[in-house]
């Protein structure tokens, strides 16, 4: 039988009996006439059977609540247990905050960092590509100059060939050709010779 049954049933017990006493006293008296004695007597039996009682029911009822305080110093353990755990969670919670925080503003630090030297990068690659286009350029327009003036070159000898012969054609008669055709061939015997 448990302890928990077992208090039930002697506080069953000592209620019946403790009513029956009290219930019993006026009808008690009215029967025997003992008076003061009879009072003396039921308070004697009420001791004993608290004495009883407590001689059998000490040692439970000292068990029972041994035991029913060392179940609340354990809880109370494992509560200041779960509580220092619960604390450094939430330390190392906070400490892990800090920490991202202070992550968060070093990556921040380099990317803006990255981002100033990604663009003087790129800016100082664009002159220098600018500078090799305008080179390219300068260099293809030097030399389209260059073609144009041999171009003009070629088409003013053209011009000025094509214009000489005409004004000889138009100046030099047959007899200017034969004198000098026939200086030509004198020319060239000279030469053979």
């Amino acid at each position: 039988m448990s302890s928990r049954r077992r208090f039930f049933f002697l506080g069953l017990v000592v209620s019946y009996f403790l009513l029956r006493t009290v219930l019993a006293a006026p009808e008690a008296e009215a029967e025997t006439g003992w008076g003061i004695w009879d009072t003396i007597g039921r308070f004697f039996n009420l001791f004993l059977l608290f004495g009883v009682l407590i001689y059998f029911v000490r040692k439970p009822l000292g068990m029972f609540f041994e035991n029913r305080r060392h179940e609340i110093e354990q809880k109370l353990i494992e509560a200041q247990r779960r509580h220092e755990e619960a604390e450094a969670k939430l330390r190392e919670i906070e400490e892990s905050i800090h920490s991202i925080e202070q992550e968060i503003s070093e990556i921040r630090q380099r990317t803006q960092q990255e981002i100033q030297s990604e663009l003087q990068r790129l800016e100082e690659s664009s002159r220098e590509e600018a500078a090799k286009i305008i080179s390219v350029a300068g260099r293809e327009i030097d030399g389209m100059l260059r073609a144009a003036q041999k171009e003009l070159l070629r088409y003013a000898g053209s011009l000025s060939v094509n214009l000489a012969q005409e004004m000889i054609r138009e100046s030099i008669t047959p007899g200017d050709q034969e004198r000098i055709f026939n200086r030509f061939i004198d020319h060239m015997e000279s030469l053979k010779s």
